[in-house]
């Protein structure tokens, strides 16, 4: 197994197997221990995940209302147009192709259910982290700890992973070590320029364009399109607006 994460769950590197537990009764305390460190980072990820995702909702939203406010401006400015005796078709197929690609563009956002990924991925880090209290609960309290113990607390793990079906993106992953690059040395150390350069300011670029990058390449055109329409129908013409 390998000591990386992968983007769909969080997997120790520890094989907790009924035949490895069995055969490593000795040092179940230390499986428990790894167990735990998997669950809280699991908790952790999802938790950015929820974040993410209810960000990328908002953005979407204002998107929308960008595009939204731009065919409106566009039309006033059609309109304006008329009422002085100008005609310009372009302008009239503009707002049609506009109204249409708004309307695709919302259908296409809101099939994405960002909220609702949002709030099953919440519901799953909360189920894990009421696991996580539990088993740190019961190492702390010093009562023995059987292997088929730690087994059933695996196996409930699985069973959550199983139905909040919603898992976190790698994303989700590189931002969670830009905000704890220390929290587990063993794991991966941050100490060399590299691997700090990686998850410091890597993370965080990939992190910013998965939230950023679709709004911002869908709003910049319209925007800018909307100015140059409004200073090439408005502005010229006798007496302005």
């Amino acid at each position: 197994m390998t000591n990386e994460i992968s983007a769909n769950s969080v997997t120790p590197s520890v094989d907790y197997s009924p035949s490895v537990i069995h055969s490593n009764s000795n040092n179940l305390e230390k499986y428990a221990q790894d167990f735990l460190i998997t669950l809280k980072m699991t908790i952790g990820i999802r938790y950015v995940s929820v974040h993410r995702l209810t960000l990328k909702d908002r953005l979407d939203t204002i998107m929308i209302a960008i595009l939204s406010f731009s065919v409106i401006i566009s039309s006033l400015i059609e309109w304006h147009l008329r009422t002085h005796g100008i005609s310009d078709d372009w302008l009239s197929l503009l707002i049609i192709v506009s109204s249409i690609f708004i309307l695709v563009i919302s259908q296409y956002e809101a099939a994405k259910k960002y909220l609702v990924r949002a709030e099953r991925t919440f519901n799953s880090a909360t189920d894990i982290s009421d696991l996580h209290n539990r088993l740190a609960l019961l190492l702390a309290s010093g009562n023995p700890l059987s292997d088929l113990l730690l087994k059933q607390f695996q196996n409930e793990y699985h069973e959550i992973l199983k139905k909040n079906s919603m898992y976190h993106e790698h994303v989700d992953y590189l931002r969670f070590k830009t905000l704890h690059p220390r929290s587990y040395p063993t794991r991966y150390n941050t100490d060399t320029f590299k691997k700090g350069f990686y998850v410091h300011f890597w993370g965080r670029v990939v992190y910013g364009l998965n939230i950023c990058l679709w709004p911002v390449l869908l709003t910049a055109p319209t925007i800018s399109l909307t100015i140059y329409v409004v200073y090439k129908y408005l502005l010229k013409l006798p007496g302005g607006f």
